[in-house]
């Protein structure tokens, strides 16, 4: 069947592995140097919201939901705990995180 990610306007599934493949790099380095891997919640929390307020940002409706996904990373926003942005390694790729 094979993925419509790109038709979809999302980042390519290899690129989108490369991203996810990098993020768990960083947390284990960060581990491994003593460093913070976890934000607080509340900049979690800004940092969702400025993910969802980002033009970038596409509402794809799906299984009776409307799901937040960036265009850029090809994150989910409406995820249980949306990984990135409770990661300290990471960063928006469009700047966009306080």
């Amino acid at each position: 069947m094979g993925c419509k990610c790109t038709k979809q306007g999302m980042p390519p599934v290899a690129t989108m592995a490369m991203n996810v493949a990098g993020a768990v790099g960083r947390a284990i380095k960060a581990v491994a140097n003593g460093e913070t891997v976890k934000v607080s919640a509340e900049v979690a929390e800004k940092r969702i919201e400025a993910c969802k307020a980002c033009p970038r940002v596409k509402v794809i409706h799906m299984h009776g939901q409307n799901w937040h996904r960036c265009t850029v990373c090809g994150c989910w926003l409406d995820a249980v705990s949306f990984a990135k942005a409770h990661l300290a390694t990471e960063t928006c790729p469009e700047k966009r995180w306080p």
